[in-house]
């Protein structure tokens, strides 16, 4: 299903209706930031996260995997791309994000909040997600890097934990409970959690992907997941505020 927000008469009604509530993204990518101030200012607060590189193994650090070999996700990535570890960054910091997020909850207290979160390296620590076919044995048939759409294939029938997949892609157990707390106040606070991504898993694998991001956002909704990609077949992206325009819960909240 496709709808077409893209013209200034739609932009300045979305405007009208942000009156009645107020929303704060997340993003690591400044062409994101800017795309998204240019179609909702002034009534969004949009948080750039630079990236600080991390090496998911060094157990001194907040962001560390701490029994790799325990681990069912990390076992098998490690396989599959084992160059992923060395492309890790910690963009969004609990200790510095945090207060930020849950100042911007308490000024806002009066109205519908909504706080969107870009993924890849900026929730996650890494880039992408591994969809549950790459761990199938039949994996190699589709080519290195390529993941076709199935619906019979799940984490839990190849053997990955959800938990798992969770921690390595959080950056550790330590970040993940802080995460993990966050997310539980911010619902306590009445704020609407929505994920917006470029990542194509959030199409061809979306329920498996709702299921990891429901361990980090105990009460996310499956359908406060918005991707800008078309699909790992079209390899084609569109701007991440047509992509928020386009989704029926944000269309219901606009008007």
């Amino acid at each position: 299903m496709s709808y077409k927000i893209t013209t200034k008469h739609a932009r300045k009604t979305v405007r009208q209706h942000h009156k009645e509530y107020s929303i704060i993204f997340f993003d690591d990518m400044k062409y994101n930031i800017i795309d998204m101030n240019k179609a909702f200012a002034p009534h969004i607060t949009c948080v750039y996260l630079p990236h600080k590189k991390i090496n998911l193994f060094d157990t001194a650090s907040d962001t560390s995997i701490d029994d790799p070999d325990d681990n069912s996700y990390v076992q098998q990535v490690s396989l599959i791309d084992p160059h992923l570890f060395e492309n890790t960054t910690k963009s969004f910091e609990l200790a510095i994000h945090k207060p930020i997020l849950f100042h911007w909850a308490y000024r806002h207290k009066f109205q519908t909040k909504i706080v969107i979160f870009d993924w890849d390296h900026a929730l996650s620590v890494t880039n992408g997600v591994f969809p549950p076919n790459a761990f199938s044995m039949h994996s190699d048939v589709f080519g290195a890097g390529t993941f076709r759409r199935t619906r019979k294939i799940s984490y839990q029938s190849a053997n990955i934990h959800l938990y798992d997949i969770a921690v390595f892609l959080m950056g550790g157990k330590t970040r993940l409970s802080g995460l993990i707390g966050m997310f539980r106040r911010l619902h306590r606070e009445g704020c609407k959690i929505f994920i917006l991504t470029a990542n194509s898993i959030a199409i061809d694998h979306k329920r498996e992907f709702v299921k990891v991001i429901q361990v980090i956002i105990p009460h996310f909704q499956e359908n406060h997941l918005i991707c800008s990609n078309l699909g790992a077949n079209s390899g084609m992206t569109i701007p991440k505020s047509q992509a928020l325009l386009q989704n029926p819960v944000f269309q219901r909240l606009v008007g």
